[in-house]
């Protein structure tokens, strides 16, 4: 059963103790206190849907649904997927973290990380809920055009929850979110980790980062324009030079290797019914 949260049960009564004060004033006679209860009713059942609403978009207690780390698929001939979100994301996405002011900027308590205002994080929630990427995990309607489409699928949940962490001053999450799909959407993903890696003065990881983003080209299933292959390649000898230049002020620390949550026996099936129907 959902709970109303203690923030905004606090909330809820702070308003309703305000507005029965003031009204207290105005109207000396209590005839009217049933619509008075019926209002204090209705608010925390409204409040009780609305975070009803949030636990169905988060994957709160839906636990059972998120057994593997891989992106399982089933029933494809139907044209339904079984898509078990990492059970880390959603982990995640239902825990805040705290913020301190420190010289007029917000920093991250745990990480000592900068974080984004408060408006640029709600609309970092707002990219996730606005493409239900964490809606009704289990099914999706339309069946796989190729491995291009599936790894999309696949790599977008992990892709924006490192933006929310990244701006939310958890940039360790943020970090392992992207390293997990980077070889899913390497011109993408680079981009993120490169930009996060150079703050920390991680010069030599952002070249290993390349070479695992460049080598992960050359795999058959991923598609990828010559135009943004040749971007990598030239950010790549960018970050050599960079990597060389402040040798004596590195902070790099390795870069972790992950294996792919994509299901890539599955990904080279699509390939090849793609193939065959070209």
């Amino acid at each position: 059963m959902t709970k109303i949260s203690k923030h905004s049960l606090v909330y809820w009564v702070v308003i309703i103790v305000v507005v029965i004060y003031y009204i207290k004033e105005i109207i000396e006679d209590w005839q009217f206190w049933p619509v008075f209860l019926a209002i204090i009713i209705g608010c925390f059942v409204w409040q009780y849907l609305d975070d009803k609403k949030k636990d169905r978009r988060y994957g709160k207690n839906t636990t059972n649904n998120f057994k593997s780390e891989k992106v399982a698929h089933t029933e494809q001939s139907e044209g339904k997927l079984n898509s078990n979100i990492d059970s880390r994301i959603i982990k995640y996405l239902n825990k805040e973290p705290k913020v301190l002011i420190v010289e007029g900027k917000r920093i991250n308590q745990r990480t000592n990380c900068p974080a984004a205002k408060q408006s640029s994080i709600e609309r970092a929630k707002g990219v996730i809920e606005a493409n239900d990427l964490y809606e009704d995990p289990s099914v999706i309607p339309t069946p796989y055009s190729g491995p291009e489409d599936y790894f999309v699928h696949v790599y977008l949940p992990y892709y924006h929850t490192g933006i929310l962490a990244y701006k939310r001053g958890d940039w360790d999450i943020a970090e392992w979110c992207w390293l997990y799909v980077l070889t899913l959407k390497p011109e993408v993903v680079s981009q993120k980790l490169a930009i996060m890696y150079r703050k920390q003065h991680r010069y030599q990881d952002v070249v290993d980062m390349y070479i695992k983003a460049i080598n992960a080209c050359e795999s058959p299933l991923v598609s990828i324009r010559e135009r943004f292959y040749q971007n990598m390649v030239h950010e790549f000898i960018k970050a050599g030079n960079k990597a060389l230049q402040y040798k004596n002020i590195d902070k790099s620390r390795g870069i972790k290797n992950y294996d792919s949550p994509a299901d890539m026996q599955f990904a080279a099936s699509l390939a090849q019914t793609k193939k065959r129907t070209s």
